[in-house]
């Protein structure tokens, strides 16, 4: 296996690896579906807060994939890192309704109306929401660049489609989860507690 080889004691570790790029997954998409329901007290609307967060994790995440790209060939330890990333978005999921009412306050005034017209009040409510997601998102969209650095030289093909169809995945996993079961049963607080916790338990996992 292309992926075992890349890493130290071979394919157990190839395969702890793909499972914990599983969690990942499941734990970014977890954050998204609680996130767009919680902003929508920021834009104002489930729609508008779909676009904005969908944009805003997009933008992040390809951020975070080019930033880690350019920096992925001189990192040394590539598993550290990459749990870094994951406890980062982990820490700032938790943090999430504490910082929430703090830019909603910011959004209250920006002014009333604001789907009246595509003004400053509307652009004004989209940038606190990049404000707001940002961080975690560059941190998510660095996670593959990071591995792929680990698994690279010369074992790209089969490694890096390992990785991202584990990824995917879990993305599938937790946007079900999620939706279906977490938010119905525990709301957004508990199921975004439990994808936090979960993704940090992968960030020392692949740290130790």
């Amino acid at each position: 296996c292309e992926l075992g080889l890349a890493f130290p004691f071979g394919g157990a570790v190839a395969a702890l690896v793909l499972f914990l790029f599983v969690l990942s997954g499941a734990c970014a998409l977890a954050y998204q579906v609680v996130w767009v329901r919680a902003l929508g007290l920021l834009v104002g609307n489930s729609l508008w807060a779909a676009v904005a967060v969908v944009a805003a994790y997009m933008g992040g995440m390809a951020l975070g994939s080019w930033l880690a790209g350019r920096w992925a060939g001189r990192i040394r330890q590539h598993l550290r890192v990459y749990a870094a990333c994951e406890a980062l978005a982990a820490v700032w999921a938790l943090a999430t309704p504490w910082v929430l009412p703090v830019l909603t306050r910011l959004a209250a005034g920006l002014g009333p109306e604001l789907f009246r017209s595509w003004g400053l009040p509307l652009l004004g409510r989209f940038a606190l929401s990049w404000l707001f997601l940002g961080l975690p998102t560059v941190a998510l969209g660095a996670t593959l660049p990071i591995l792929v650095g680990r698994v690279g030289h010369g074992l790209l093909g089969g490694a890096v489609a390992r990785l991202y169809a584990a990824n995917t995945l879990g993305a599938v996993l937790g946007t079900v989860g999620a939706g279906f079961f977490g938010l119905p049963l525990l709301g957004e607080q508990g199921t975004m507690a439990v994808a936090a916790t979960v993704g940090l338990l992968v960030a020392a996992v692949a740290w130790f």
